[in-house]
């Protein structure tokens, strides 16, 4: 999961959620003005699916074409239009569209999803998932389990006060505190786990399936949970992917867990049922 984001503008930050700006979108920019020499000229449409959700500092990037929106500075309203401040120039939102399949199909029914930065999670046959990581062209080895783990303005619309103060109060915090026990599993004894409603562990996808309700992600520390977070057994536009795998390492004979959060889903692609 790569990040570079700077910490928000509270007020700004309003305004993506309120223009809905985040990965899975499909949107059009078009620059009306030049501050700096620039390659793209002005009246120019730099226009795709995002990559990731906006926000001051980031660049704009897009998941079906290689434009570009240099490092954001600003952004503001007027006039019922949406302006975004670059160093060099100034883009106004033109469109923009929700990139949506329908939620109704099956677990069955899905081929392979695609995040942002152009990652794919193939379905197989046996139950279990395969990453391939566009940036590195690698193919991984399969997962056992994966689930998709709600953004963060999901999480500010439906998580307590309490809650929020835990998983963090802007998205960027929020996202960071995720890396933080996904990445290093064992500083401070953290760990994280799929569970049910009971908080027993589920180890693969044929058993997502078979937990009839809620599942969650527990983020523990030592054996104390400090927070679990509710996670979907399907895709969602918009939602980080989280897969993981309990093996034995051949060498060591080592009993090992491995995890992975992902960037967020840009598309679901379903089986051709022709």
């Amino acid at each position: 999961m790569e990040r570079s984001p700077g910490k928000p503008n509270s007020s700004e930050g309003l305004l993506a959620e309120k223009y809905g700006l985040r990965a899975g979108i499909k949107v059009a920019f078009e620059k009306i003005a030049m501050h700096l020499p620039s390659e793209v000229k002005v009246g120019d449409v730099q226009e795709g699916v995002l990559a990731n959700s906006i926000r001051i500092g980031s660049r704009v990037t897009f998941s079906d074409s290689s434009a570009a929106i240099s490092e954001i500075r600003k952004m503001e309203e007027q006039y019922g239009q949406l302006f975004i401040h670059t160093a060099t120039s100034t883009y106004v939102l033109r469109a923009e569209k929700v990139v949506g399949e329908s939620e109704n199909f099956a677990w069955d029914d899905i081929e392979m999803v695609e995040t942002g930065m152009g990652s794919t999670y193939r379905y197989l046959p046996d139950g279990t998932t395969q990453r391939f990581k566009k940036v590195e062209g690698k193919e991984y080895d399969p997962q056992a389990a994966l689930v998709y783990v709600p953004d963060f303005e999901w999480i500010k619309k439906n998580a307590s006060p309490e809650m929020l103060k835990k998983v963090g109060e802007e998205d960027y915090i929020y996202e960071q505190r995720l890396l933080e026990y996904v990445q290093n599993p064992r500083k401070d004894g953290r760990k994280v786990y799929i569970v049910d409603a009971a908080g027993r562990r589920i180890e693969t996808n044929e058993e997502i399936k078979g937990a009839g309700g809620k599942i969650y992600l527990a983020f523990l520390r030592g054996d104390k949970t400090d927070f679990f977070i509710p996670v979907s057994h399907k895709p969602k536009l918009g939602f980080y992917t989280f897969d993981t795998r309990h093996y034995t390492d051949e060498e060591t004979a080592e009993e090992m867990r491995e995890r992975h959060l992902g960037n967020q889903v840009v598309k679901i692609i379903l089986k051709d049922k022709k």
